[in-house]
C-alpha cells in the first residue's frame, strides 16, 4: 500500500467501466500521457465542482499548475537547489544539473537521466544550441518565476502547493 501524502485521504470507489475508460482517455489527452498523479488532481477538481454546483463552497485548494503534481514538486526541488547553488546564474553545466539531481532525488544513473529528460520535457531547462553540455533556464520558466513573484507580492500568499 503506498504511503498517503500529508493532508490527503484515500478514497476507494467502484465506477462504471465505460466511464472509467473515458476518464483515463481524458487524462491521457489532457496531460500528454504524463498521468502520474493526475488522477487524484482531477478527481479532487470534479468533487469540488460537484460541491460548488450543489451550493457548497469548498475553496480548499491553492493555485495549481495542472502538471503532474509529484513530478512537478521534484522538478521544483531540483531547480530550487540548482538556482540556490549559483544565485543569479541562468546557464549551468551538465555536471551542475546532475549534482542538483543527486542532492535532491538520488544517485542512480537512470534516475539522473530520467530527471534531466523531465527538466527539458516540462520546460524548466533547455540545452544550449551551441554546446549541448550546457543547460539554460527556459524562457517559459523565467516568465513563470516572474509571475509567481508578482502573484506572491500582490496576494501576500504563496503559490507553493505542498512541502
Amino acid at each position: 500500500m503506498p504511503k498517503t501524502p500529508e493532508g490527503k485521504k484515500m478514497l476507494t470507489v467502484y465506477i462504471d467501466e465505460t466511464l472509467y475508460k473515458k476518464f483515463w482517455y481524458f487524462l491521457h489527452e489532457k496531460y500528454n500521457k504524463q498521468v502520474y498523479g493526475a488522477l487524484s488532481l482531477e478527481v479532487e477538481a470534479a468533487i469540488e465542482s460537484y460541491l460548488d454546483n450543489c451550493g457548497l463552497r469548498t475553496q480548499t485548494h491553492k493555485l495549481q499548475n495542472p502538471v503532474t503534481p509529484r513530478i512537478r514538486r521534484g522538478l521544483q526541488k531540483i531547480i530550487q537547489h540548482l538556482t540556490s547553488s549559483a544565485p543569479g546564474c541562468e546557464r549551468f553545466k551538465a555536471s551542475q544539473v546532475e549534482n542538483s539531481i543527486i542532492e535532491t532525488t538520488g544517485y542512480d544513473p537512470r534516475t539522473i537521466r530520467d530527471w534531466k529528460i523531465r527538466l527539458e520535457r516540462f520546460g524548466y531547462l533547455k540545452r544550449d544550441a551551441v554546446n549541448p553540455n550546457i543547460f539554460c533556464l527556459s524562457v517559459a520558466f523565467k516568465e513563470f518565476r516572474d509571475f509567481e513573484k508578482r502573484y506572491t507580492a500582490s496576494t501576500g500568499g504563496q503559490v507553493d502547493e505542498q512541502k
